[in-house]
């Protein structure tokens, strides 16, 4: 997936704010469907990265919490 979006980007056939726009609701998505699931450690850990995110004051501190929200 990660290839046909860099195609599709490298193309000019998607906007960045599509993409984004993509990105958004596939993220909603599969948390809603984590929460359905009830684990209370990834759930924990989820919440206190997004408090971590809330917070960041620097672009490297938000897209290193950010790359671990989604691991």
């Amino acid at each position: 997936m990660g290839r046909i979006l860099r195609l599709q980007l490298a193309l000019d056939v998607v906007s960045f704010a599509d993409l984004t726009e993509t990105r958004i609701a596939l993220e909603k998505a599969a948390c809603a469907a984590a929460a359905n699931v009830r684990a209370p450690v990834p759930l924990t850990r989820a919440t206190d990265l997004l408090v971590q995110m809330h917070d960041a004051m620097q672009p490297d501190s938000f897209n290193a919490l950010d790359t671990a929200f989604h691991v």
